[in-house]
């Protein structure tokens, strides 16, 4: 997430990183993961960072792919006192291509510390691969999101980033999902068409994975979301 940070910082922004368990080199306990725990050390970083934002009397953004846009989601949907003012989100797995029934098949019976191979390159990675014990919390996690009927989530202006050819992510489920539950005006779905690296299209995080085009592209799509629209609103009340 280095681009991402560096265009944050760029516009004065104080950056939170969060690593949830099983992405810090902790190899053993990505076998042991759930929801659960994931949700609640993303809960305890928003409190540092809610802290942190009221102290300097500004706004609280949230910037999240994949796994931790779904969590953040998920600990909104859950928690009503838990908002951020924008929100941009890469490639969030609301739909996924491969069958829910199909991982908790194979959790069964390959045992929850089985590693499914990651096809990213190796600077990407925190681990050579993702465990059944992972995909099952992302599955957990995306089912209580649905329950909740995406509670608390409708008014907060977000950008949602999805490569069309994305190999985990379905654009069209996703969009279908946000329909289905109503969803305002607040929220953006801009598809990904010129990703144009040998990387896999679910990766869209930075310049070397999408190519610099579409990167440009995507620096000005969250330059606009968080910061364009923050300039006007303290324009608009002095």
């Amino acid at each position: 997430m280095n681009e991402v940070v560096a265009l944050l910082q760029a516009e004065q922004s104080e950056v939170l990183r969060v690593g949830l368990s099983g992405h810090l080199g902790d190899h053993s306990s990505f076998g042991q993961v759930t929801r659960k725990q994931w949700l609640h050390e993303l809960n305890e970083a928003y409190h540092r960072a809610a802290a942190r934002a009221n102290e300097l009397h500004v706004p609280i953004f949230f910037v999240g792919y994949s796994l931790g846009a779904l969590l953040a989601l998920d600990l909104m949907s859950q928690n009503a006192k838990i908002r951020f003012d924008r929100m941009v989100l890469f490639a969030p797995p609301l739909s996924i291509k491969i069958p829910r029934f199909l991982i908790r098949f194979a959790r069964c019976l390959l045992g929850k510390g089985f590693v499914v191979p990651s096809f990213s390159p190796n600077s990407y990675r925190a681990n050579h691969g993702t465990t059944l014990a992972a995909y099952v919390a992302l599955i957990d996690s995306l089912q209580a999101l649905r329950k909740s009927g995406f509670a608390h989530l409708q008014k907060v202006p977000t950008l949602v980033l999805i490569d069309l050819k994305d190999e985990l992510v379905s654009y069209r489920g996703v969009k279908s999902e946000l329909s289905k539950f109503g969803f305002s005006t607040e929220w953006k779905i801009l598809p990904l068409k010129e990703h144009s690296s040998q990387t896999p299209h679910h990766l869209i995080i930075d310049s070397e994975a999408v190519g610099t085009k579409e990167w440009n592209q995507i620096k000005n799509w969250i330059h606009q979301q968080l910061f364009q629209a923050e300039i006007s609103v303290q324009n608009g009340t002095n």
